[in-house]
């Protein structure tokens, strides 16, 4: 897997993957590391306005994307009272 336009600091790492496909992988890993550490969890959806659609359009897509990924973790035995 290879991951692209890295940032890092302090407080966060963001990182884009190379393939589209390998998210299915990552999110594997992150649901095993979290059964092994019940911590809690905050996902985030972000987006890029590209100049078109409304503020409210752009929040609709974010927000869409967590419910995705909460579907996702969920599904590969994420805990949904430990996820914000």
């Amino acid at each position: 897997m290879e991951i692209v336009a890295k940032i890092w600091t302090k407080r966060l790492c963001l990182g884009k993957l190379a393939s589209a496909n390998d998210f299915e992988d990552v999110l594997r890993d992150i649901a095993e590391l979290w059964q092994m550490l019940p911590v809690p969890v905050v996902v985030e959806g972000h987006t890029k306005d590209i100049g078109a659609g409304t503020d409210q359009f752009w929040q609709d897509v974010a927000n869409s994307r967590v419910s995705c990924l909460d579907f996702i973790l969920y599904a590969k035995g994420g805990n949904r009272e430990t996820m914000t």
